[in-house]
This record gives structure tokens, sequence and C-alpha cells, in this order.
């Protein structure tokens, strides 16, 4: 993945990075990772700043990977998207 976004930001091609924050912070493993025996590792705040730094537009990808399609309650599509429980 490291040499991909490399290879885009040398030749200075636009992109979105789309990051989990919840993977972001807490370094855990993304559950299709798990599920397939997979290693890949989750990227530091420190990438992400790299990439910032270089032009490369960061957005959110929901707190934990979450299939949106799939929230029926309102209180739990707010946490995922804003991080928090909504306040009162």
């Amino acid at each position: 993945m490291q040499d991909a976004l490399l290879w885009l930001t040398d030749r200075e091609i636009p992109f979105m990075y789309f990051v989990s924050s919840c993977h972001l912070f807490e370094q855990g493993p993304f559950p299709q990772d798990t599920a397939s025996s997979g290693s890949l590792v989750p990227d530091t705040l420190e990438q992400i700043q790299v990439l910032a730094n270089a032009g490369v537009e960061i957005g959110a990808h929901a707190r934990n990977y979450a299939d949106l399609s799939q929230i029926t309650k309102s209180s739990q599509m707010y946490l995922e998207i804003a991080g928090r429980p909504r306040r009162p």
C-alpha cells in the first residue's frame, strides 16, 4: 500500500485518502483482515500527517469502517460518524 501512495505522491497525482479514525487512533486490525488472517497494519497518525503535508486530501471513512447502510438507529449512526454520542 505504501508503494502505491509513494508512486502517486511522487508523480503529484491528486487523490483522496480515507481513514477510519478508530483504527487510526487505536491501531487495531480491520475486521476483514482478521477474518482473512491478513496482517495489514493500520496507518499511524504520523503517516497520515506526511500524506496531508504532501497535499493529499484526507477523508473520514467513519469511525469503525462500518457499513453505514446497515445502521438503523440514528444514535449509532451519529456515533459512527462523529466518534462520540450526540449531546442532549
